[in-house]
């Protein structure tokens, strides 16, 4: 056995290093998603860089995997999922200029601590600018 067990397609050094973030409880489980899928995407396309899977590789790899012959409707909806990930890997990995499958869990960290950070900004913003609306009772005495 080596020295990094597998959890799925994550190592538990990398799920340690998801956990040992500050994000709230949400973020991680997103942050766990995206490690997953991109993790996935790289095993179903046999490499660690480059461009997503093809449609083609994806249905064989997601067929492969063990007891999805049994569920062929589970096999439609993970490979969706799958796809929908793609798609946010695409757009993660446009902010760094490179190829999805070319990201690193720690620029999916980082992109995940921007989101959270960007979240609270929005959340202020909007406070603020609730606070300085006047109610319904100021309105009525002007």
């Amino acid at each position: 056995m080596s020295a990094e067990q597998q959890i799925g397609p994550l190592s538990t050094e990398e799920l340690a290093v998801i956990e040992s973030t500050l994000l709230p409880a949400s973020n991680r489980h997103h942050l766990r998603i995206l490690a997953h899928g991109l993790r996935s995407l790289q095993d179903a396309a046999g490499r660690q860089n480059g461009h997503l899977p093809s449609v083609g590789d994806l249905e064989q790899w997601v067929a492969a995997q063990p007891g999805m012959g049994a569920e062929p409707e589970f096999v439609q909806v993970f490979k969706t999922q799958l796809q929908t990930l793609g798609q946010q890997l695409e757009l993660i990995s446009s902010t760094y200029g490179c190829a999805p499958l070319d990201l690193t869990l720690q620029q999916l960290v980082d992109w995940s601590i921007n989101q959270a950070k960007q979240s609270l900004i929005d959340a202020g913003s909007l406070r603020s600018s609730l606070q300085q609306q006047p109610t319904h009772e100021q309105q009525d005495t002007d």
